[in-house]
């Protein structure tokens, strides 16, 4: 695929949201919902490229498709598991060491969702004592779901050629409903199930992946007027997620339509206007070099914040200090690993 970079600046906005909502949530009170716009264009990119293949060769190259996934993600994130062992070693007290050991090999084993459900874990009040690996939850709901979508669409291939994209497109969608569904009734009973559990996000993904079918295989006449409009009512419904929802809503849940859809509108805009006030805004050479690098800046940026709040609780300074002080790892790792 082409490299966009419009979807380079949905990436920066999107790290950092999350990282400002994590040095404050004062400032930014649903700057979390910035995974849930990463799980928008992650399904769009990969669901996109998978539909393509399929529909071009139809198959899916499994080992192709892994290797690729594991070459690109997997070096930067063992350094940072790598780190945050040494770092709690030396700096957290012994006795949290057993705990801290235990989510990292999780998030190694790519299943920290599961292991901070099954802790009853409530990521809007982490304030007390959180893992340092938290935030690799949302790496194992991806990861997952990428071992279940290419399994999905191979479903397909017994079919006639010209019936494959239409099934593939249905069985996504089903996905998306149930999941959907699953996350509503997890939500009566336990928040961190509903939050962390992969059948309750996965419909996230499958809107990004929807989106991607959707502007590679449509080319409505749409005026650059309307166009325009489009994208400033998605951005507005974004942005006023991000600033209007807070830990205060049980998440996820029917609110969490608004910025998942709004997020995936914006994409499918974006694509049918080129030369869309967006397109510019998006592109500068700032959005550029965070989205770049926002894999590896979320990836580092929440250990350093954990553990220095650890360390001195009472000095948001050093919180802000360490914070941003990730960056740095961040961006040389990236030059190193990808």
């Amino acid at each position: 695929m082409p490299h966009s970079p419009e979807l380079q600046g949905l990436r920066a906005i999107a790290v950092l949201s999350v990282l400002i909502y994590h040095l404050d949530a004062l400032l930014l009170p649903g700057g979390f919902l910035g995974v849930d716009i990463f799980f928008v264009l992650s399904g769009y990119l990969i669901g996109r490229k998978l539909l393509a293949e399929l529909d071009k060769t139809g198959q899916i190259n499994l080992v192709r498709f892994t290797a690729a996934r594991i070459k690109r993600l997997l070096p930067n994130a063992l350094a940072v598991l790598f780190f945050t062992g040494l770092a709690s070693y030396l700096f957290l007290p012994h006795y949290r060491l057993g705990d801290v050991g235990e989510d990292i090999w999780a998030a190694a084993l790519v299943h920290s969702n599961i292991h901070f459900a099954d802790r009853a874990i409530d990521y809007m009040q982490i304030g007390e004592l959180p893992s340092p690996v938290l935030h690799f939850w949302s790496l194992s709901v991806e990861e997952q779901f990428y071992i279940f979508l290419p399994l999905l669409l191979l479903s397909t291939t017994l079919v006639r050629r010209n019936l494959r994209l239409p099934i593939a497109l249905s069985l996504i969608t089903i996905t998306l409903i149930i999941s959907f569904f699953s996350g509503l009734s997890d939500l009566q009973s336990s928040q961190p199930d509903a939050f962390f559990l992969t059948q309750n996000r996965i419909w996230q993904l499958c809107c990004g992946a929807l989106s991607g079918a959707i502007s590679a295989n449509f080319r409505p006449q749409i005026s650059s007027k309307a166009s325009t409009v489009a994208q400033l009512s998605a951005l507005s419904v974004v942005a006023g997620s991000l600033i209007f929802i807070s830990s205060d809503f049980a998440y996820p849940g029917v609110i969490a339509l608004g910025p998942t859809l709004g997020a995936s509108v914006l994409i499918i805009s974006i694509a049918f206007n080129q030369e869309g006030p967006l397109n510019k805004a998006l592109s500068n050479s700032f959005c550029q070099w965070m989205g770049d690098r926002s894999y590896s800046i979320y990836l580092w940026h929440w250990p350093f914040i954990a553990i220095a709040a650890e360390m001195y609780p009472d000095s948001r300074i050093i919180v802000w200090i360490a914070g941003l002080g990730s960056i740095i790892p961040a961006a040389l790792t990236f030059e190193l690993l990808g």
